[in-house]
C-alpha cells in the first residue's frame, strides 16, 4: 500500500541506520515497470520531499563513500589485499560504489529523477555542480571500471571460480590498463572530495 511505503520512507529518514540506508538506496533507484504509474511517481515525489526536509540525513547518507579507501597510495602504487585476495583489490568497493552512491545522494538533493548513474552525471553537469570535462572523466572512468570488472569475472569463469566477488589483479592488466586505472582512481578521489565538501561530511563527523 502506498501509505505504508510513505511511512517506511519517513522512518528511514528520521531514524537512520545502516539497514535503513540500504533500503533507502534501493528505493532511490526504483524504476517504473507496470501497474499504476501515477502511484509510482507519487512515491518518488514523496521520497525526494521527505529527504530534503532532513539535510542532516543527506550528509549521513553520503558518508558511506568513505567506508572504503581508494586502493592507490599517494605515490600512485596499488594497495593490494592479503590472504585469500593476495595481490588483488576490490574494484566495486574502491571505485564503483563511491561514484554510484555519490551520484545517488546528489540526485536526491537536486530532485534528479534519473536512476541511471551515467544520466545522473549528465544531469549534475546540466545543473552546473560539475563541469563538462569532469563529467566526461567520471563517465569514462566508470565505464572503464565496469569493463575491468566484467573482464575479471570472465577470467573467473574460465578458471571455474564462483562469480561472487569484484577483485582485480593489476598484474593481469596491460601497462596501458594500469595507467588508465590509476587515472580513474584519481577521478574517484576528486569526486569523493567534492561529495565530502558539498555535504559537509567533515562537519557532521
Amino acid at each position: 500500500h502506498l501509505h505504508d511505503y510513505k511511512i517506511r520512507l519517513f522512518d528511514w529518514v528520521n531514524t537512520p541506520s545502516a539497514e535503513s540506508f540500504l533500503h533507502y538506496a534501493t528505493m532511490c533507484d526504483i524504476r517504473f515497470v507496470c501497474v499504476q504509474e501515477n502511484l509510482f511517481h507519487e512515491l518518488k515525489t514523496y521520497l525526494l520531499k521527505v529527504t530534503l526536509v532532513q539535510q542532516r540525513f543527506l550528509s549521513a547518507f553520503a558518508r558511506p563513500i568513505r567506508d572504503f579507501e581508494t586502493p592507490m597510495t599517494f605515490f600512485k602504487t596499488f594497495v593490494l589485499g592479503k590472504g585469500e585476495h593476495k595481490d588483488e583489490f576490490d574494484i566495486k568497493k574502491g571505485a564503483i560504489f563511491p561514484l554510484i552512491h555519490g551520484m545517488r545522494v546528489f540526485a536526491l538533493e537536486l530532485g534528479i529523477e534519473e536512476t541511471n548513474t551515467f544520466e545522473r552525471i549528465k544531469a549534475l553537469n546540466n545543473k552546473e555542480i560539475i563541469d563538462r570535462q569532469f563529467a566526461q572523466e567520471l563517465i569514462e572512468s566508470l565505464e572503464f571500471f565496469f569493463t575491468l570488472r566484467l573482464g575479471a569475472k570472465l577470467k573467473q569463469k574460465e578458471r571455474n571460480k564462483e562469480l561472487h566477488d569484484n577483485y582485480i589483479n593489476p598484474k593481469e592488466l596491460t601497462p596501458f590498463e594500469r595507467d588508465l586505472l590509476k587515472e580513474g582512481f584519481k577521478v574517484v578521489d576528486k569526486f569523493k572530495a567534492l561529495v565530502a565538501s558539498h555535504f559537509k561530511l567533515d562537519y557532521f563527523g
